[in-house]
């Protein structure tokens, strides 16, 4: 993980909300309690799934393949309100959000939007593409809307250096 880009990203993250860097073992432990604000990552819940696993088996919280730089945003007051998870992954040239998930209460609020506004913007500087993998409709959506489209793959790409 390039550590200049996740530099500039709690940088200018940080100038309205509390951000984190974190690993694996610490988001769970951090959303323990909270676990039905983050069903995808917690429970592998969506609207589209007829499943719900338990945390200690979500694989996002458990399995090798999701680590990553982990960045949890949350409130600066008291009550430590958590406002986001998103987990990172890069290679040369390419940055993957392997997780994003806004809290279930907060949702449709513009605070998904603004801080890809701020991720995207920087990883411009580091990178020639992003590459998200959307776990149900609303996430697909969700990315389309910001301009990814899905490629051979299944994957939702930004490319920023194609014109679509």
């Amino acid at each position: 993980m390039n550590i200049l880009f996740i530099y500039d990203v709690v940088d200018a993250l940080s100038e309205s909300i509390c951000v984190s860097v974190t690993n694996q073992k610490e988001v769970k432990f951090i959303l323990e309690g909270i676990e039905n604000e983050f069903p995808m990552i917690c429970c592998e819940y969506t609207p589209d799934s007829d499943i719900e696993v338990l945390p200690d088996e979500s694989k996002f919280l458990n399995d090798e393949s999701h680590e990553g730089t982990w960045i949890i945003g949350s409130d600066y007051d008291e009550d430590d309100k958590t406002y986001f998870v998103i987990n990172f992954k890069s290679e040369k040239h390419t940055l993957e959000i392997d997780t994003f998930e806004i809290s279930k209460n907060l949702r449709g609020k513009g605070y998904g939007a603004k801080a890809l506004d701020l991720i995207e913007s920087i990883a411009e500087d580091y990178y020639d593409k992003i590459v998200v993998s959307p776990f149900d409709t609303d996430a697909m959506n969700f990315w389309e809307h910001r301009g990814y489209v899905e490629d051979k793959y299944g994957n939702w790409v930004k490319d920023f250096n194609c014109e679509y």
